[in-house]
């Protein structure tokens, strides 16, 4: 790690221990989830467990984690207790932060190793600092660690450690069970860099390495499958042996699903508009020409008509699809503490519609975040992930911006990387919406008419 990086680090470990010992003295006890999280460890830290909370929906991979932190704790004499009190598991919860950043900032120096040590500390520190993973670092959530294995199990799939990578990646099943989505998508990347290894130095001519951004006429979009399709074949054995451990990760989901009776699936494909918006909106200094997009966007596509006729068709399917599979959370009405909620009461329920004046929007949003991940991605490893990320997020009613944090780190770390005063400035804004969020959490609490001694507080 370099001098640079180092800085990096130093700053964000700081902030997250003022935000951190602030938050402890603040929120003495466990706030929303944390309440389910808290007790069921615990249970742990006490030898039971049998004991298990019917209202979690996580599997127990925080708490096992948890109970060897506070292990370690307690053997190190860091606490007299059994170290699973609030404050100690938010802490491990922190640690696992900067563990997060070691893994990103490896991640940025893999993904742009032609980029100055200061921009990539600069890079790192920006994404670490998005306001929405910022904040559930330090609260019991599971967040954190659940981002920590699957960008870890990317990291040793980047470097061709392909069954460590599968072993990283069925523990982060234990975080959070979505996660067999992204061991999908990382395994399918990392067929495409395989196949690239394999061809030698073949491989910058190969159709499956064409940007998607230049795939514009039918021959250039079938070419990539085709090309993948053969090469596949011809390396089966050498695939199937490199990449089986992912099987026993694919395994491991299906005696899961099988356990538990199968999974509850809903289609809300409007969630999908609600990411690209977010994502758009997150990353806007870094993927927009701010002035020119607009202008650019309409001269160069609706004045011909062939791709005038696909943006049609799109949109319609957007509106249909906003039509028949808008689902009003009976949680987004009415939690007023997160906001989510203010979100759907002044914007979405202002008018009806609202929804479908916002189509455009999310088109818009949707070419400007395809046009910054186009640029510097292929065809297939696109589609790839934006299959993988509509799997996790279409089968989710609830809309929560936490289920954002992953799809953003990936999104974030790939896209065509912007100018270092495009990066300063977004760095800008992410600062300034942390303490916006962090201002109202512990400032403007406010309390029910149910509960008058229950303090409330606005999150994400």
């Amino acid at each position: 790690m370099d001098t640079c990086m180092k800085f990096a680090f130093a700053v964000f470990s700081a902030l997250g221990l003022i935000v951190l010992l602030k938050t402890n003295k603040q929120v003495p006890l466990p706030y929303m989830d944390e309440i389910f999280h808290v007790s069921q460890v615990q249970a742990y830290c006490k030898g039971n467990f049998s004991h298990w909370d019917p209202k979690l929906t996580t599997p127990p991979g925080l708490y096992i984690v948890s109970l060897l932190f506070a292990k370690v704790s307690h053997l190190l004499w860091i606490s007299q207790g059994d170290g699973c009190s609030l404050t100690f598991l938010r802490s491990y919860n922190y640690i696992l932060s900067l563990m997060l950043f070691f893994v990103v900032q490896s991640l940025v120096t893999s993904l742009s190793p032609t980029k100055s040590s200061l921009y990539k500390a600069l890079t790192t520190f920006t994404i670490m600092i998005f306001p929405v993973s910022f904040f559930f670092h330090f609260l019991y959530y599971t967040e954190t660690i659940s981002s920590l294995f699957v960008l870890y199990g990317y990291k040793a799939a980047l470097d061709r450690r392909y069954w460590y990578s599968s072993m990283i990646l069925l523990l982060s099943l234990f975080m959070r069970q979505t996660n067999v989505v992204y061991a999908a998508m990382i395994m399918g990347w990392s067929v495409l860099q395989e196949l690239n290894f394999l061809s030698g130095e073949n491989s910058a001519n190969l159709a499956i390495n064409v940007k998607a951004y230049n795939t514009r006429v039918l021959e250039t979009f079938i070419a990539p499958f085709k090309e993948l399709y053969f090469l596949s074949l011809q390396h089966a054995a050498y695939l199937f042996k490199i990449f089986s451990g992912y099987m026993i990760v694919f395994s491991a989901f299906l005696t899961f699903v099988k356990a538990n009776h199968g999974v509850v699936l809903v289609l809300h494909f409007p969630q999908m508009y609600y990411f690209i918006l977010f994502l758009a909106g997150s990353c806007f200094p870094s993927i927009a020409r701010v002035v020119v997009d607009p202008i650019y966007f309409f001269r160069r596509n609706f004045l011909r008509s062939w791709r005038l006729l696909i943006y049609i068709i799109t949109c319609l399917f957007m509106l249909y699809t906003v039509k028949m599979y808008t689902i009003e959370h009976p949680f987004v009405l009415s939690d007023n503490r997160h906001f989510s909620f203010y979100i759907w009461k002044d914007i979405y329920r202002k008018h009806e519609s609202i929804r479908y004046l916002l189509v455009p929007v999310y088109f818009y949003a949707g070419w400007m975040c395809w046009r910054a991940i186009a640029k510097s991605k292929s065809l297939i490893w696109c589609l790839t992930t934006i299959l993988g990320i509509a799997l996790t997020l279409v089968p989710t009613p609830l809309l929560e911006f936490r289920y954002f944090i992953i799809p953003y780190y990936i999104f974030r770390l790939h896209i065509d990387q912007p100018s270092t005063s495009r990066v300063l400035v977004e760095l800008s804004i992410n600062v300034l919406v942390n303490l916006s969020v962090l201002y109202l959490f512990f400032n403007k609490t406010f309390s029910w008419p149910s509960e008058p001694d229950a303090v409330m507080r606005f999150m994400w």
